[in-house]
């Protein structure tokens, strides 16, 4: 036998007599991997976008909505200003009151404990708000095409 054969074969051999220590500390760990599947931390929890719909939002819609987001089991959201196609509702994005609509939704997420967070600005993708004037604002791209019928034409390179 070459002496790297035996070496294998003596290695696996004691390997498959010792006993598997990783067993019982699965076996240990079992019980607590179950009951953090069960009851995840809050950082595994489920969280959501919360569309605050162009100035739509009140108080106490703001605590009806986060209490029911505690009810179902969200843990957290992150408040999204849209107003794209969106009837204007009464409370202007940036104004005292907004403000105090977004201090309110803070205290009743540290009341109900509830991950708060916020996009960084109104629209989607950081392109709106009311510092973007219409001509620097977001574009459309447009374009035409055209079917042609007959026979395709082989260009080549003219010879140098």
């Amino acid at each position: 036998m070459k002496r790297r054969t035996f070496i294998q074969s003596c290695t696996t051999g004691t390997l498959t007599l010792m006993p598997d220590s990783s067993l019982s500390v699965q076996g240990a760990n079992a019980g607590a991997l179950e009951e953090a599947f069960r009851r995840p931390p809050a950082s595994a929890q489920a969280k959501t976008w919360w569309h605050w719909m162009n100035g739509n939002i009140s108080a106490v819609g703001i605590t009806r909505d986060m209490e029911a987001m505690k009810r179902v089991g969200v843990n957290g959201f992150q408040i999204f200003q849209v107003g794209s196609g969106i009837v204007k509702g009464p409370v202007d994005y940036g104004s005292p009151e907004h403000l105090q609509l977004v201090q309110h939704a803070a205290q009743e997420a540290n009341r109900l404990g509830l991950e708060f967070a916020m996009h960084n600005c109104p629209g989607w993708s950081s392109s709106g708000g009311p510092w973007v004037t219409p001509q620097l604002s977001m574009q459309v791209l447009t374009w035409t095409e055209t079917a042609v019928a007959g026979e395709p034409k082989i260009w080549s390179a003219p010879s140098v």
